[in-house]
């Protein structure tokens, strides 16, 4: 999945975002429930978080800017607080949804 690092202004990660054009809750649910660290999944119909968890004790939102957006972001949900995010960010570039594992069949081309 192609995600895209946002950065604070001294260069520390913040979060990323990902596409929301390509991945649905379902296995946004199971790439979360298969992460060491990740707990308290839940899902938001209501609120611009789409899912809220817990990594490593530090609460995180998937959230969509303005409600309607092509981008979810993965960040902290307190955004003082600055939880390591390489394990996370890796398994979400690496996760392979069914639409990526398609494209990858028919064209012998990665469909990150």
């Amino acid at each position: 999945m192609r995600t895209n690092l946002v950065s604070r202004n001294d260069g520390s990660i913040h979060g990323f975002e990902i596409s929301s054009l390509w991945v649905t809750f379902g296995p946004l649910y199971r790439l979360l429930r298969s992460l060491e660290g990740v707990s308290d999944i839940k899902r938001d119909q209501f609120d611009d978080y789409r899912i809220t968890f817990t990594l490593h004790g530090e609460p995180m939102a998937i959230w969509e800017s303005y409600g309607d957006s092509s981008r979810y972001m993965v960040v902290p949900i307190d955004e003082y607080n600055e939880p390591n995010l390489d394990t996370l960010h890796d398994a979400f570039r690496n996760h392979q949804g069914p639409i990526a594992k398609l494209w990858s069949a028919v064209t012998g081309k990665a469909g990150k």
